[in-house]
């Protein structure tokens, strides 16, 4: 163990792999040529979709999630059962 400004460094600790880690060598790779404000159209774009609704689906995912809690569909059939008695 060395320390370094009073943090201790293990310089004898095992490299840290992942499950699904596998070693890539650099020549293996294909040399391709970055250019600025010009993207790579061969490979995936680094888009995120985050929406949880979109048109379509809105109304019935909003009514699934409105109505899994109990209190919710508690006061539906309140309402429905006062509807019918006037």
């Amino acid at each position: 163990m060395i320390c370094v400004e009073g943090v201790p460094t293990y310089n004898n600790a095992p490299p840290k792999k992942g499950a699904f880690e596998k070693k890539v060598e650099w020549s293996d790779m294909p040399d391709r040529m970055i250019v600025a404000n010009h993207p790579d159209h061969h490979l995936p774009d680094n888009s995120i979709q985050t929406t949880k609704y979109n048109f379509f689906n809105f109304i019935p995912k909003n009514l699934m999630e409105q109505f899994s809690k109990l209190a919710n569909v508690y006061f539906l059939v309140k309402r429905i059962s006062m509807k019918n008695k006037c």
